[in-house]
């Protein structure tokens, strides 16, 4: 059992700002959100295969969200508030397969159901909670090859979702491939490559109703050295 509680930033107390016909404001008396709770997990080897389960639920009380106050067909207001009690549960899904010499596979799966199920929000009760995706899924190839080679690929998924506390603004399933390889030199350094969003695949993180369009593909190169 888990027991914490987050304080609310200066950004939620005093900062406003707009994005496109959006408008969210801030609010000095926010309280600070509570959080209880609980998860178990296990995992199962079956030679060169592992796999772990986890469940989880969380309830987070006094929730601080983006509330809309009045929407209108040119401006929509919203504002920080402890909206009420998130009730969030899921399960984590996570298999790992090596394959000799040197290939390792890995899927991943996440289920999560996030709702808001008490709030002295009007209409809140009952509403999914904003940005976030319901399923996720992932596959990660990495190959250990000769000569200090390491070699990474991985293909993500996110289901959709919403952008608002209403559920009225929805976000599409987004798909992105990812690329990483480097090579090392003795202990003290590495080279390293990177492409993100390898096939330039459009999807959406933003919904304020002008749609936000997540990163392209993205290249980038670097050198990493250690010191002793």
């Amino acid at each position: 059992m888990t027991h914490a509680f987050r304080a609310p930033t200066l950004n939620e107390l005093f900062r406003n700002f707009r994005a496109g016909s959006t408008n969210t404001t801030a609010n000095d008396q926010l309280s600070p959100e509570t959080l209880t709770g609980t998860e178990a997990g296990i995992t199962l080897h079956n030679g060169p295969s592992a796999m772990r389960l986890v469940g989880f639920f969380n309830q987070l009380d006094d929730a601080i969200t983006n509330v809309t106050v009045s929407s209108t067909p040119t401006l929509i207001t919203r504002q920080r508030r402890n909206a009420g009690t998130i009730h969030a549960s899921g399960v984590d899904i996570e298999e790992e397969l090596a394959l000799p010499p040197a290939v390792h596979v890995t899927f991943g799966a996440e289920y999560v159901r996030s709702t808001f199920v008490d709030s002295l929000e009007p209409g809140l009760a009952g509403n999914k909670v904003s940005q976030v995706p319901p399923l996720g899924l992932s596959v990660t190839l990495r190959v250990n090859a000769p000569a200090g080679i390491l070699a990474t690929g991985q293909f993500r998924y996110n289901g959709s979702t919403f952008d608002d506390d209403k559920n009225t603004l929805p976000l599409g399933s987004v798909r992105v491939f990812d690329v990483y390889v480097s090579r090392s030199f003795g202990r003290g350094l590495q080279i390293f490559g990177a492409v993100e969003n390898l096939f330039d695949s459009i999807y959406e993180v933003g919904n304020t109703p002008l749609i936000t369009i997540g990163l392209p593909r993205t290249a980038r190169l670097g050198i990493r050295a250690y010191l002793p």
